[in-house]
């Protein structure tokens, strides 16, 4: 397996899965890639590596949450996520009143605000329980998806594309900072 493949996948599963099964998820993915690699093709190998990354992460992420309560972890993230809204929405206004106008709010400086309130918001869930911002991300994931079904057509797709995307991703991200300064 190449070394920044290894190195990056040694970073996302340290974020997302349980300290104590870390080692023994990344030795098991790890040694059965070998395995793979040498009977079938590197492609189809990676292929399996990431299909197997991708299935197992729900579950090691959800041992994490019922190890630190899954109902206080929930309330924590759900806590955080109005946190997160009470920030975007000042900020939005704040845009609105500066420009003039909300176009900003649907462009690319609305969406930097969301995403940066999001990350703020996986920040503090990370403060108060570890596993908060994993259940942050699965709940921007979701409400997400829901905005662009009941909303289709107040924002541009991409818009919507960018947060599906990007929310989840820096809730994690937001809620790891702290573990990566120390």
């Amino acid at each position: 397996m190449s070394r920044w493949l290894r190195a990056w996948t040694q970073h996302a599963v340290a974020q997302l899965v349980p300290v104590r099964t870390f080692d023994a998820a990344l030795g098991d993915l790890a040694e059965e890639y070998a395995l793979r690699a040498q009977r079938m093709s590197t492609l189809r190998a990676r292929k399996w590596y990431w299909g197997q990354l991708a299935r197992s992460m729900p579950q090691m992420m959800w041992i994490d949450v019922r190890r630190q309560g899954w109902a206080m972890t929930l309330a924590v993230a759900l806590g955080a996520w109005v946190v997160a809204s009470l920030v975007e929405a000042i900020a939005d206004q704040m845009l609105i009143a500066w420009f003039g106008s909300d176009a900003p709010v649907r462009a690319i400086p609305g969406a930097l605000v969301g995403l940066s309130a999001l990350g703020l918001g996986g920040y503090l869930a990370g403060l108060v329980r570890p596993a908060a911002p994993k259940l942050l991300a699965i709940f921007v994931a979701l409400l997400v998806v829901m905005l662009m079904i009941v909303q289709a057509g107040d924002a541009p797709l991409w818009y919507g594309a960018i947060f599906l995307v990007f929310g989840p991703v820096v809730s994690l991200a937001g809620g790891t900072w702290l573990s990566m300064r120390s």
